[in-house]
């Protein structure tokens, strides 16, 4: 673990993240295999915020950002198997060109609706966010985003 120093409304906070061989380490140990890769300490606190406002079974249907795409990619296989290869090349194609991107996480309701969830910051662009609102269209998930 590191200590990693930021400022929140002006005041000097601190917090830790896993470096990469805290990564590999809890893999390791606790096939914990989609440790998440920390960013900015205000985004990942935002991400956290959200997964622990959930209740537990909502936690449990959490996927992060690697969960994400891995699912986006066998939706394109599922689409191929069906017939409809053109459908599936144009969405890698866009995702190729960056103009599908995933979510920061995603979580699943009682009723088994999808929702992603996005933590927005200053460093997104209009493209960027629509690459993100691109891929929970085809995925036919709700949309949830904060901005920090």
């Amino acid at each position: 673990m590191e200590k990693v120093a930021y400022k929140k409304n002006g005041k000097a906070e601190e917090c830790y993240k896993l470096t990469k061989s805290g990564r590999e380490t809890a893999a390791r140990l606790w096939g914990l295999s989609y440790a998440y890769h920390a960013q900015s300490p205000l985004h990942d606190l935002s991400i956290a915020g959200k997964y622990f406002s959930l209740p537990q079974e909502l936690r449990e249907s959490w996927k992060t950002e690697i969960q994400i795409r891995n699912e986006f990619f066998e939706q394109l296989e599922f689409l191929r198997e069906q017939g409809k290869e053109g459908e599936a090349n144009r969405y890698e194609n866009m995702f190729n060109k960056g103009l599908i991107s995933m979510p920061d996480a995603t979580y699943t309701s009682e009723s088994s609706q999808v929702t992603g969830f996005e933590v927005i910051t200053n460093s997104y662009g209009i493209e960027e966010l629509m690459a993100k609102e691109a891929l929970v269209q085809i995925m036919n998930y709700k949309y949830e985003t904060i901005r920090i």
